[in-house]
């Protein structure tokens, strides 16, 4: 059950992340929007800091968006 359940985390998002490199208008910004509070989250537990976990999520996707193009 579980292993069949991170298969559907991976699958969701590599599709949007495949779908973004392909150049879908939208796909990069599902992906987004689906993440954001997530990762968010996990860096304000590291920093307890909203202003720092704030920029560094934001610094995370625009790294991610960058790096687009060699995801695999």
């Amino acid at each position: 059950m579980i292993n069949s359940s991170l298969k559907e985390h991976e699958n969701a998002h590599g599709s949007l992340l495949e779908r973004a490199k392909q150049g879908e208008k939208g796909a990069f910004g599902e992906f987004y929007m689906k993440y954001k509070k997530d990762i968010q989250s996990f860096i304000y537990r590291l920093t307890s800091n909203y202003t720092t976990s704030d920029e560094l999520m934001q610094d995370t996707f625009v790294n991610a968006y960058t790096h687009l193009k060699t995801y695999d």
